[in-house]
């Protein structure tokens, strides 16, 4: 009853970037079914890599969806991992990633010699015939009995679906520049880095998702921020946020007077983003906020108190990919042009 990923890497065509796409798809698809399914009946994901080359391997795929199951998904709720004809240079790569992964994901990946071998380390008695184990079980019948006692219908159609802000996110299902991207709003603007200092952003926001670009030129963001769990602030609460963390007046005024600043507040962090008038950071103030309410009635969710349950979104999109706040060296505010 629960979903099954088969891979074999000797079918992947010599340029894996061809179907990045199409694999993180895939395997986002397969970890929202597995959420659907209660923890004590793991999910299985086999791993064929008879006949891989290095030529197959796309470093960009890897480390994204690596990201995907360690930042966005429980890993503890999957089933072994299965791993059969590992070459040698694979193993080594392993062994040289294995303080990146977490211990409990590293038990869960069983190397083994070939399929034969995988009868030791899986309960076959309860797998599929049709996906290479030993049960023959009415898999209708099977959901009718899930469905009566856990009051779920498992012939419908998934509550989850892939998410495609998540490969938005990833810069895997948009390559084009950010000034001829179709979406909500657009424009220029300055974001403190978590170093205080300021940078210059082309800020895009769509599919309910701020990102910011190095500029309009550019075809991939360094970040984003999902308007879903996040929280908007402007006017006179932006101006006693930006007072309360030591903003200049300068950086926080216009020439009237008036604030220029807008907060993103998230569960854990606020975010500073300075324009250029007061007027221009209203608009942009209530752009997101709109964006925000929008996708909180899609999706039936809400902001309870200060923040809802991260549980289900995590707010900021792979914080720790945002380069902005990791680069010490970046010119400040009134260096750039």
């Amino acid at each position: 009853g629960r979903p099954v990923m088969f891979m074999k890497m000797d079918k992947l065509p010599k340029d894996m970037k061809e179907i990045a796409v199409d694999c993180l798809v895939a395997m986002i698809y397969c970890f929202e079914l597995m959420n659907q399914y209660p923890p004590h009946v793991p999910c299985v994901f086999f791993m064929d890599m008879k006949g891989i080359k290095m030529s197959n391997i796309d470093m960009r795929f890897e480390k994204s969806s690596g990201e995907l199951v360690m930042d966005f998904y429980d890993y503890r709720s999957s089933g072994p991992m299965p791993i059969t004809h590992m070459p040698w240079w694979m193993r080594m790569f392993m062994k040289a990633c294995a303080g990146w992964i977490p211990d409990g994901l590293m038990d869960k990946l069983l190397v083994v010699k070939d399929l034969k071998s995988l009868e030791t380390n899986l309960p076959l008695d309860r797998i599929p015939k049709e996906f290479g184990g030993l049960s023959d079980f009415d898999q209708e019948a099977f959901n009718r009995w899930r469905e009566e006692v856990e009051g779920v219908d498992r012939n419908a159609p998934p509550t989850h679906t892939v998410d495609m802000r998540l490969l938005r996110a990833w810069n895997l299902s948009f390559n084009e520049p950010a000034g001829t991207i179709e979406a909500v709003k657009k424009g220029t603007g300055y974001k403190k880095t978590r170093s205080n200092r300021w940078k210059k952003y082309y800020f895009v926001l769509d599919e309910g998702i701020l990102f910011y670009y190095k500029n309009k030129k550019a075809r991939t963001s360094n970040n984003g921020i999902m308007m879903e769990e996040t929280l908007v602030h402007s006017g006179e609460e932006a101006q006693s946020r930006s007072i309360r963390a030591k903003i200049p007046a300068k950086k926080r005024l216009d020439k009237n007077g008036d604030s220029k600043i807008v907060v993103l507040e998230v569960i854990d962090r606020e975010y500073f983003f300075d324009f250029v008038t007061a007027q221009e950071a209203q608009e942009w103030a209530a752009v997101m906020t709109q964006s925000g309410e929008d996708e909180r009635t899609k999706r039936g969710t809400a902001i309870e108190g200060d923040f809802g349950s991260a549980a289900g979104m995590q707010a900021d999109i792979g914080e720790c990919r945002d380069m902005a706040d990791l680069e010490e060296e970046e010119e400040d505010h009134d260096a750039v042009e």
